[in-house]
């Protein structure tokens, strides 16, 4: 995090010229290399929160699998065939379904 910043820091003082922004009914002047790394950190935020539901999900299914895990209802279930019909994995699953 320490090098990011300094990069962000040395990236803002090299883009340091004056830029004028305008937005409907809003008018203002700022530093280029501040406009840049906020719309950077605003874009990682988005990034973020728009993969959280994925995140969440998939959490929750690893809760799910880990609690059927420890209850051991699955003990008696046997492995599915090999379906991918690789012959290294024949051995192992007829080892598991003994």
């Amino acid at each position: 995090m320490l090098i990011l910043s300094l990069l962000m820091v040395v990236f803002a003082l090299q883009n340091s010229m004056i830029i004028k922004m305008k937005f409907w009914f809003w008018d203002a002047e700022t530093y280029l290399g501040l406009v840049l790394i906020i719309f950077f950190v605003a874009g990682g935020i988005l990034g973020i929160a728009s993969s959280l539901p994925a995140i969440i999900d998939k959490n929750k299914q690893i809760r799910d699998l880990m609690k059927k895990l420890s209850s051991g209802k699955d003990s008696g279930d046997q492995v599915q065939d090999n379906i991918s019909g690789d012959p290294e994995f024949e051995d192992i699953n007829e080892n598991l379904n003994k």
